[in-house]
């Protein structure tokens, strides 16, 4: 444990923190299964295309409108894209999930801190998409990095970050 994480989890037990490591281990392990097994990702299918729908009603709020081919956007000037299931905000909902669920928390106290989570994280990610397809328009130089490392930053630090602030929040309590 880094000394800048120390304080944030003072007063934790190991057995605490031990849970929620083995139900990251374990959700790490169900998300590999659902990407080796094309059936496992034909389940998220309906994610998908709800995203797509989603990603493109907001390109078209912000003036950048696209066309929408089951999941695949396209712009006019050429810049197009698909969601897949890992474009979706699914990992880190399951992530989350996997966090909360494994703290020892008053069960209300977990189904908020997930529904409230899963909400903000799904919010974010549409940013992201939305982001990427602004970029990859107007700016493609860039978008290979925001797509590949500044926005799964983004999302892993505002996961971790949530459930941070709310396994703070709950051990007060």
């Amino acid at each position: 444990m880094s000394a800048a994480t120390a304080p944030a989890l003072a007063g934790w037990s190991s057995g605490e923190a031990g849970r929620v490591v083995v139900a990251l281990g374990l959700a790490l392990a169900g998300l590999w299964a659902v990407e080796l097994h094309p059936a496992a990702r034909g389940m998220l299918a309906p994610l998908e295309l709800v995203t797509a729908q989603l990603t493109a009603a907001m390109l078209g709020w912000i003036g950048l409108p696209v066309a929408r081919e089951a999941t695949v956007l396209v712009h006019a000037e050429g810049f197009a894209c698909e969601i897949y299931h890992t474009c979706t905000a699914f990992t880190p909902v399951v992530f989350l999930v996997a966090a909360i669920a494994s703290w020892p928390a008053p069960r209300r106290a977990r189904i908020l801190g997930v529904l409230v989570g899963a909400v903000l994280l799904v919010l974010l990610n549409q940013a992201r998409l939305v982001s990427l397809v602004w970029a990859g328009v107007h700016v493609p130089h860039v978008f290979g990095v925001a797509h590949t490392m500044a926005w799964p930053a983004l999302l892993i630090l505002a996961t971790a970050g949530y459930w941070l602030a709310w396994a703070k929040a709950v051990h007060r309590r």
